[in-house]
């Protein structure tokens, strides 16, 4: 059984995913390979795609209505009547708060790769600029298993469908309004997409969270699908806990006092709940309580009291010591599928605190290997990091480590994707 799985890039949390499942599948003695439009990491089965390109006419006539379509609800001096302006020019009209979007056309067609040609069974990942979606479903005659690592493949271009921007001067939630643009934009993409799968049906969707499951299977692109949930894997010897104060003592951080870890990545994007976290930072006054931030340099961090900017860290060995050096992991998502901080969080036995949404009340159980936070405001993060720090020695972080890892080992990750694997190569 060859197993082909395809992801636009080997860096970023659904990369991170994908080629931990593609590692555990070569543990397993699978042959398994990872096709990339983009490498840059030396994974052992792992290729760059080599492009071959989807027939001009046919790219001409899709994207025909996009242009006509976009060009229309732009103003005048914007218009283009080529294909790469036009769509620079509506993202570029877009709201720099929200999350990613992408646009399900461009002239790479994976069919002509050898890697394809020669699998059983192909498993898409986070594709997004890489895969040609009319195209592809036009010449796929492959079984599909769709790993779905956000929103975007069953929606009109959005990764995720925010609802909020942030908070406004007076601590409330900035509610997103959609465009005239956005909305024409969506349901057109949608159209193409929905015609593209009209009469596709060897598809398994995998979503890793019950959320994600559920906004699929009801999504008018995939609800015909069948849905698989597996999460994510991760080996136990990737992320383990570290004695606390020899990690402090690596990395510089007071050995004596309270320490709160997020990482602060995609500071601009909204749904990643920055504003939120920090309103709460603001509202707690405790010299004892240190802020260690890891991520990109951000000047808004300057105005949090006792902050430790880490800066980036790409090196999972010195991120183990970050989640080891905390009392407490803090992920302030608004909006999220099951992210992978929360799963290393765990597997260091770091209790985690966040929001009731997405995936993160899959992996966190209030009270046992964290809290969570009901409602959707500052002042609710606020009181679960007051009432964390009363009594964190309630957590027991053996516990909380062992009960991770009984949830999300690789090797129990690869051997629910080898069942569905089996009963999909029984039928080719």
């Amino acid at each position: 059984m060859k197993i082909l799985l395809v992801n636009t890039f080997d860096r970023g949390g659904a990369a991170n995913a994908c080629i931990r499942l593609h590692l555990a599948l070569l543990d397993h003695g699978i042959d398994s390979k990872l096709l990339l439009k983009k490498k840059t990491k030396s994974i052992p089965q792992s290729f760059q795609y080599s492009k071959a390109t989807v027939s001009k006419s046919k790219l001409n006539k899709i994207w025909g209505r996009f242009s006509r379509l976009i060009s229309i609800s732009l103003p005048v001096s914007l218009r283009s009547s080529t294909r790469l302006s036009v769509e620079d020019e509506f993202l570029r009209g877009r709201d720099k708060r929200l999350s990613l979007f992408s646009f399900p056309g461009n002239e790479i067609d994976i069919t002509e790769s050898p890697f394809y040609k020669e699998a059983d069974i192909i498993n898409f990942h986070w594709v997004a600029k890489f895969i040609d979606f009319q195209s592809f479903f036009e010449k796929n005659s492959k079984p599909l298993v769709w790993t779905l690592h956000d929103m975007n493949p069953f929606t009109g271009g959005e990764h995720y469908q925010d609802q909020i921007l942030g908070l406004n001067h007076n601590d409330e939630p900035i509610i997103r309004r959609l465009t005239v643009a956005e909305q024409e934009v969506h349901q057109e993409i949608i159209k193409i997409k929905a015609l593209s799968l009209l009469s596709v049906q060897n598809i398994q969707i995998v979503a890793p969270s019950k959320w994600l499951l559920n906004e699929s299977s009801n999504s008018r692109l995939f609800k015909k699908f069948k849905h698989h949930h597996i999460v994510y894997g991760l080996e136990s010897s990737s992320f383990k806990a570290v004695s606390q104060k020899f990690a402090r003592k690596l990395l510089g951080l007071p050995k004596n006092k309270k320490i709160l870890l997020f990482l602060a990545e995609s500071t601009s994007d909204k749904r990643k709940g920055l504003d939120f976290l920090l309103s709460a930072l603001k509202k707690i006054k405790n010299s004892e309580l240190i802020v260690c931030a890891v991520g990109e340099t951000n000047n808004r961090l300057a105005d949090v009291e006792n902050i430790y900017p880490l800066g980036y860290i790409g090196d999972p060995r010195l991120l183990n010591l970050c989640y080891s050096a905390a009392d407490v992991f803090v992920i302030p998502s608004l909006m999220d599928n099951l992210p992978n901080t929360v799963i290393e969080s765990l597997f260091c036995g770091t209790p985690v605190i966040g929001f009731r949404v997405g995936g993160i009340i899959d992996m966190v159980q209030h009270e046992e290997n964290g809290l969570i936070a009901d409602e959707l405001t500052s002042e609710a993060l606020k009181d679960r990091i007051l009432d964390f720090f009363r009594d964190p020695s309630r957590f027991e972080r053996k516990k909380i480590r062992a009960n991770a890892i009984s949830k999300y080992s690789a090797s129990l990750q690869a051997a629910r994707y080898l069942k569905l694997f089996g009963s999909l190569s029984s039928k080719v």
